[in-house]
């Protein structure tokens, strides 16, 4: 599980491990998105599974899963409700990490320019120039 920091109270990775639970939380966070939905693959582990284990870890969860990328603008804006609503610092995650990012990208619409939430994707790792151009075609159409 490869974690990338895209700013001080979020986080992306790909979908942790039960195993990687403990470590999560010694690493300093409090919350955790799923954005993964159950039965992608056969070996990953369920919402439940990951829930329970979170819970013995003292981590909040919180769950919105999407299929792809292009779900995202549509569930922005329940994605920073749960930003809002959860302890921070907060690790988003999905197979990749790249619906958490979209989502992230999305949410943050309202907040900062859109040059702010490319370079916060890029420092992260993550090449979001296709979310946050959709962004703005979209932002022109309205």
């Amino acid at each position: 599980m490869k974690i990338a920091n895209v700013t001080k109270e979020f986080s992306v990775s790909s979908q942790p491990r039960i195993s990687d639970l403990i470590h999560i939380k010694k690493m300093g966070f409090n919350s955790l998105i799923c954005n993964r939905p159950d039965g992608e693959e056969s070996t990953q582990n369920s919402f439940r599974e990951i829930n329970l284990a979170a819970e013995k870890s003292g981590i909040e969860l919180g769950y919105l899963p999407i299929k792809n990328t292009l779900d995202s603008s549509n569930k922005a804006n329940q994605f920073k409700d749960l930003l809002d609503t959860l302890k921070p610092p907060i690790l988003a995650y999905c197979r990749t990490g790249n619906r958490s990012m979209a989502l992230w990208c999305h949410s943050q619409e309202k907040q900062r320019s859109y040059d702010s939430i490319l370079v916060l994707s890029h420092k992260a790792g993550n090449n979001m120039e296709t979310v946050v151009n959709a962004m703005i075609r979209a932002s022109k159409s309205k």
